[in-house]
């Protein structure tokens, strides 16, 4: 491989499609993906995959993602009450809705996991990511939705 496939691969996100190259002036993808590794942690480090648990622990990481990503809103609420400025577009990159869906897969050689999303929204103030997690027992996928509520 050539070093320019190379950094071609390797500065593009493969689960992007052309129409996602837009990018969210608000939307910080790797702050989201890392509260959202971050709340999966939490309820997932060390678990061995259960069925009886699996209910339990797929509403315990969606809470816990979304209590992140509160505080996190809660944090740009702030940041943004001391600027004096108010963007030239008129549209508070605080007040946003979040929708988070999880998927939990027991891990299995035999069976695949794949999965697309897509969306129709402003890609200049609206984002989407998705963080897959895994351990010798598990495959988990969570997807965040931001989108400006103004």
């Amino acid at each position: 491989m050539t070093d320019d496939l190379a950094k071609k691969l390797d500065d593009t996100d493969l689960n992007e499609t052309k129409s996602a190259k837009i990018k969210s002036k608000y939307f910080d993808k790797e702050r989201i993906q890392t509260l959202v590794r971050d709340a999966v942690d939490q309820t997932l480090a060390n678990q061995t995959y259960r069925r009886d648990l699996a209910k339990q622990w797929i509403e315990s990481v969606t809470e816990s993602v979304m209590a992140h990503l509160n505080a996190y809103q809660q944090t740009k609420k702030q940041e943004f009450s001391t600027c004096s400025i108010t963007p030239e577009n008129g549209l508070l990159p605080v007040v946003m809705k979040y929708m988070v869906h999880v998927v939990l897969l027991k891990k299995s050689p035999s069976v695949g996991f794949h999965s697309a999303t897509s969306a129709i929204w402003d890609p200049n103030t609206d984002g989407m990511c998705s963080v897959t997690w895994e351990n010798e027992t598990m495959h988990l996928l969570v997807t965040v939705f931001e989108v400006n509520a103004i």
